[in-house]
């Protein structure tokens, strides 16, 4: 019997042709990046050149054309697959004017907190720094849109202000912000200092008289800041005014000359909170320690209950009478802009910064990294190192959105 050659030759063609096309569509169902969009199929068989195999090489070509274009659709289809879905923006055409405390050690929150509405797509303005009663006041009138300075409960004597049209929209740390009073731990062994009552004392005033003025000298807080107002209750409550001068003047500058002082071999007496690189610089029961108040007093009316803190590392007595109860850092953001942003509001309520982080950005700063430029670099790589829970936050907010 006579095989039929010919017919064998156009089937390998057309099976070569179509193997290619299977190889083809695999590759592209599982590349990255689009395949090409033409594929050249290639003749395998040399075909003696008669009127039969002329006729069959039209028909291969035709066939071919046909395989072309199923390729380029099959291409497309891939490339639709491939490509990335465009990432949310909810807030596109939204600014956001935000602010930020006049203490140092708040900087880092504002960073990091503007630098997530950015990548929402919020055109996030310069911030404005201001003192406590300026922001509450701004805020609730929208001229700025948040902060992440909030202290609470300190910061509820400004409640009557803000609520009139923001709210707390978020923690950033919470029950870990402590504040009270420090000495230098020579001088309270020295002098058996446990209270700030022990300033009223005629050794202990001179010891720690910097100035030569007759009283203690007190590293305080400027006015306008929360603990300013509570630091001058006490001082009045305890009847130390006589025995004690409140330095209200700028807290870092006077904290530097503090340092120094101490560094001199000098007693010290200061006023701090944590997260603070005050308190990396004078290591509490090392370099200094923490007094108490002597009873139960607070502007606000909080019980001794509110006042007492366990564990703290330094303190003469476990619990610490700190005069100053455990502080959440909160967000305060404008009523209007959470009711139009629920993609914002979502962020600022998952969002969160750890203390540790908060103390080991502001020893960077306190190093001599302090600019703007090193701020908004330390923001950008805590969130690199972050990505997976940065990236999460930033889901939730836009699903939110």
């Amino acid at each position: 019997m006579r095989t039929n050659t010919t017919g064998l030759k156009r089937n390998a063609i057309i099976g070569s042709t179509l193997a290619v096309l299977l190889l083809l569509v695999v590759a592209c169902s599982t590349a990255v990046t689009p395949a090409p969009r033409e594929v050249e199929v290639t003749r395998v068989v040399e075909i003696p050149s008669t009127p039969e195999t002329i006729e069959i090489t039209k028909e291969i070509i035709v066939e071919k054309e046909v395989i072309k274009e199923v390729v380029k659709e099959v291409v497309k289809e891939v490339e639709v697959m491939v490509q990335p879905e465009p990432m949310a923006m909810p807030g596109a055409g939204v600014t956001v004017k935000p602010a930020r405390a006049t203490w140092n050690t708040g900087y880092f929150q504002e960073a990091l907190y503007s630098l997530a509405l950015e990548e929402l797509g919020y055109d996030v303005e310069d911030h404005k720094e201001l003192d406590n009663p300026l922001f509450y006041q701004s805020v609730a009138l929208g001229d700025v849109t948040y902060w992440a300075n909030g202290w609470f409960p300190l910061h509820t004597q400004y409640e009557d202000t803000y609520s009139k049209g923001a709210s707390i929209a978020g923690t950033v740390a919470s029950a870990g912000a402590l504040q009270g009073y420090l000495i230098d731990k020579a001088g309270a062994e020295e002098f058996g200092i446990t209270t700030i009552d022990d300033f009223k004392r005629d050794d202990v005033k001179a010891a720690y008289d910097s100035d030569g003025n007759g009283k203690a000298n007190l590293v305080a807080c400027p006015p306008g800041w929360g603990c300013n107002t509570v630091i001058s209750f006490h001082l009045d409550t305890f009847g130390l005014r006589d025995h004690v001068d409140e330095g209200t003047a700028g807290y870092s500058a006077g904290m530097a000359d503090a340092i120094g002082r101490y560094r001199n071999g000098e007693h010290i007496f200061f006023y701090t909170w944590t997260p603070n690189w005050t308190v990396n610089q004078l290591k509490p029961t090392i370099d200094v320690v923490w007094i108490e108040i002597p009873s139960a007093e607070h502007p606000a009316g909080h019980s001794e209950a509110e006042l007492l803190i366990d564990g703290v590392a330094g303190c003469a007595n476990d619990p610490c009478l700190m005069g100053f109860p455990g502080n959440d850092l909160n967000i305060i953001a404008n009523d209007d802009f959470l009711a139009a942003n629920p993609s914002a509001a979502k962020l600022f309520e998952v969002m969160f910064i750890p203390l540790a982080d908060i103390f080991k950005q502001n020893n960077r700063m306190n190093a001599g990294e302090d600019s703007q430029d090193d701020i908004d670099t330390h923001a950008k790589e805590w969130a690199a190192t972050h990505q997976d829970l940065w990236n999460g936050w930033l889901d939730q907010a836009r699903s939110a959105g």
